[in-house]
């Protein structure tokens, strides 16, 4: 299978990585001749200088049935074209376009130029941070289709109860079943065993239900928090989305922005929000709007250095909760180190509901952990696969992935050694990137 992205751009590279490293077949055009010759530096992919738009330049990638089709330029214009051409030209099922503009995003995709999946970047991050909020914003979050088991993070301080402990130790201490089934140790990832003992800086991601990660959330710090007044800082397309989504739930929501038209904008069409007409980077704006009595804060600004500083500063003087907007991959490494309690990558949201829809139909859900090395997929066992009823302890899976929970009819469960696949079972697997192909085959309906 061939993909072929159109534009090179942050999304683009992003979507492109984590291609690569599942082991597909990438091509990326890019019309920008710099931007261009980085991917080429920096990405193992045939990269073609060219326009994404332009018919002979698609006909050039002798795009097959099977093959998929990627557009995510800054225009949606362009993006919609190039699909409509390639709908045009070939007979590839998956074309997928990257548009901003909610007011095409909502007209069918069967009737927009053949697009068989639009995604919108900042739809996929307001769900993201909306979903966070919902569970008090302690730890970043992951939600699943069929089940009620969660995944969140946690981070290992010198105070935690949990450092110098084992991942079956910690389960005990919380007095619920969890597994971690992630860690990341300075620059190693790794999917750990019971055995395998926490240290101080060790980024986790914890599956359990929901009430047993409060509780050890609660154990370092972070008790569940009733969250009715948010502060959002920036007004653009993430913040509106949630802020709009927040005002319609209830919630008590103040957003600072800077540009005067935007603000009045923003103050005319949420009416019950309150629009302060400010740069949340002034240095005395907490203090002379009062910012610090809020639940939450929401850095959403288009500069992800602002995002990264306001939430700290904002945490220094006492704001419970602080979600920052970040991609930049030198600021996601040490934003929870720094005390950020979430954050939100519009890129990966982008490329986790892209990717989740080239996967099929039997995968329900697809997040990426630690910058794309470790995947977990949700899935539906809907075939005679050769791995049914064979004890897990049998199989050979353990240097590739793990099997982090089935939920059988209305039961979830984590499994052990001794229980097996059977049909129908809906299944998380937490996997390396590295593995995903041959999971892929593995799990595949016949």
């Amino acid at each position: 299978m061939k993909v072929v992205i159109g534009g090179a751009g942050s999304i683009g590279m992003h979507i492109a990585e984590q291609l690569i490293k599942a082991g597909k077949n990438v091509t990326i055009i890019e019309q920008d001749e710099d931007k261009a010759q980085y991917a080429d530096e920096h990405l193992d992919a045939l990269v073609v200088h060219g326009e994404i738009n332009n018919l002979d330049t698609l006909r050039e990638q002798h795009l097959l049935r099977e093959d998929a089709f990627i557009c995510v330029t800054n225009s949606d214009e362009i993006n919609m074209i190039a699909c409509g051409l390639v709908n045009a030209e070939f007979e590839t099922q998956t074309k997928i376009a990257r548009i901003r503009n909610l007011d095409y995003s909502q007209v069918s995709q069967k009737k927009l130029l053949g697009i068989s999946l639009i995604v919108n970047p900042e739809v996929e991050a307001a769900k993201a941070i909306l979903q966070t909020i919902s569970y008090g914003a302690s730890a970043d979050i992951m939600l699943f289709k069929k089940t009620d088991i969660q995944i969140r993070h946690v981070l290992i301080t010198a105070r935690s109860p949990f450092n110098g402990k084992s991942v079956t130790a910690m389960a005990d201490m919380i007095k619920g079943r969890c597994l971690v089934v992630a860690i990341k140790r300075g620059e190693k990832v790794f999917i750990p065993s019971g055995s395998s003992k926490l240290r101080e800086m060790d980024k986790l991601y914890i599956c359990a239900r929901s009430h047993h990660l409060d509780n050890l959330l609660a154990q370092v710090g972070k008790r569940r928090l009733l969250i009715k007044n948010v502060l959002i800082a920036g007004g653009g397309r993430i913040g509106y989305l949630v802020a709009k989504d927040l005002v319609h739930r209830g919630y008590n929501v103040k957003i600072v922005e800077k540009d005067p038209n935007r603000s009045r904008y923003l103050a005319d069409t949420l009416p019950k929000a309150l629009v302060i007409q400010a740069d949340i980077a002034s240095e005395d704006i907490f203090k002379q709007e009062q910012l610090y009595d809020n639940d939450l804060l929401i850095t959403a600004t288009r500069n992800q250095e602002i995002n990264l500083l306001s939430a700290i500063y904002a945490k220094s003087l006492g704001i419970p909760r602080a979600i920052a907007v970040i991609s930049k991959k030198n600021y996601l490494a040490i934003a929870t180190e720094l005390g950020i309690d979430a954050i939100t990558n519009p890129e990966t949201c982008a490329a986790d509901f892209i990717i989740r829809h080239m996967r099929g139909r039997h995968f329900t859900s697809v997040y990426s952990l630690f910058d794309g090395a470790i995947e977990v997929l949700e899935l539906t066992i809907s075939a005679d696969l050769g791995i049914l009823n064979i004890p897990f302890k049998k199989m050979s899976l353990t240097s590739k992935a793990l099997i982090a929970v089935i939920t059988r009819g209305n039961r979830s469960f984590i499994p052990d050694g001794e229980d097996s696949l059977q049909l129908h079972d809906s299944v998380l697997l937490v996997v390396y990137k590295s593995a995903v192909k041959y999971i892929e085959k593995l799990f595949k309906p016949k």
